[in-house]
C-alpha cells in the first residue's frame, strides 16, 4: 500500500510535515473537530505532498527530514507559489514571502535555484502529487 509524505499550511502561517497512508482521510483528521493532536483548532491546507511505493517509505522520508530542518525549509520554500495562492484566496493575516526574510540565505538560496544540488534528492522539492485535499 502506497504512502504520503506531506506538508500542511495553517491559516496561521505554521507549516506541519508528517506521514500517512491515505492522504484525503489524514488531511481530513487535521482539519476535523474532534482532532485532538498538535493540528487541533486551526485551518490546514496541503502544501506539498510526495507518495511512496510503501508507508515505511514515507515515513522514513518523514523522519529524515525531521532530523534535517533545513531540508523542510526547503521544500516549503520550494511551494512558496502554491503557498501564496492559499493565503491570497483565503485572505490569510500573514505572508509566506515572509519566510524568505526569517530563513537562512543559504536555505533561500538553495530552495530557489532551478536545479537542486546533488546532495539533496530532487523528489524532496516536488509540489502536491495526487489528490488536491
Amino acid at each position: 500500500m502506497p504512502g504520503w509524505a506531506y506538508l500542511l499550511l495553517s491559516e496561521r502561517g505554521e507549516v506541519y510535515l508528517g506521514a500517512t497512508r491515505s492522504l484525503r482521510r489524514r488531511f481530513r483528521s487535521h482539519n476535523s473537530p474532534r482532532n485532538d493532536g498538535w493540528t487541533k483548532g486551526r485551518r490546514w491546507h496541503l502544501l506539498a505532498a510526495r507518495r511512496f511505493a510503501t508507508f515505511d517509505e514515507a515515513y522514513e522520508f518523514e523522519k529524515w527530514l525531521k532530523r534535517r530542518p533545513d531540508l523542510k525549509i526547503i521544500w516549503k520554500l520550494r511551494n512558496l507559489p502554491r503557498a501564496r495562492k492559499i493565503v491570497a484566496r483565503r485572505s490569510y493575516p500573514f505572508s509566506p514571502d515572509d519566510w524568505l526574510k526569517v530563513h537562512r540565505p543559504s536555505y533561500v538560496r538553495a530552495a530557489l535555484k532551478p536545479e537542486p544540488s546533488s546532495s539533496i534528492p530532487s523528489s524532496v522539492f516536488r509540489g502536491p502529487e495526487g489528490p488536491a485535499a
